[in-house]
């Protein structure tokens, strides 16, 4: 049981640091370009919250649901899809608590949805085709 708790930490580490590291070279690099091409502070503050950016950071945060399902299966070496479930669960409480949090929030709702529907099954797909590869 240890086992299993371990492997789905390092896939949740592997989960949550990829997206966020990815994410954070992203928009700097985006808020970069936009700034060199004189975009001014308010316009490049809501072009974050534009669909084709919101559309890049679920895209991002699914492949990292399947790569963090797939490292803690293959940590595991066994019950891979239920290593790959269990990694992915602390990204669904992270979106539970942005999106209870009082501040104004300008994260579309239709973003925080489809990220709770995709999480557990990106998640469980990565530990299947760590199963399915080994």
């Amino acid at each position: 049981m240890k086992k299993i708790i371990k492997s789905a930490a390092l896939g949740s580490a592997v989960n949550l640091g990829g997206s966020y590291f990815i994410s954070s070279i992203a928009s700097v690099s985006y808020a970069a370009f936009l700034a060199r091409n004189n975009v001014g502070l308010k316009d490049i503050y809501l072009s974050f919250y534009s669909k084709e950016y919101t559309a890049f950071a679920l895209i991002v945060g699914a492949l990292f649901d399947m790569a963090g399902g797939y490292a803690a299966a293959k940590f595991n070496n066994e019950r891979h899809i239920l290593a790959g479930l269990l990694s992915a669960l602390p990204c669904l409480f992270i979106g539970l608590f942005s999106l209870l949090n009082p501040l104004p929030n300008e994260v579309p709702i239709w973003f925080i949805v489809t990220s709770w529907i995709i999480v557990i099954p990106g998640g469980m797909l990565g530990g299947y085709a760590a199963k399915r590869w080994t």
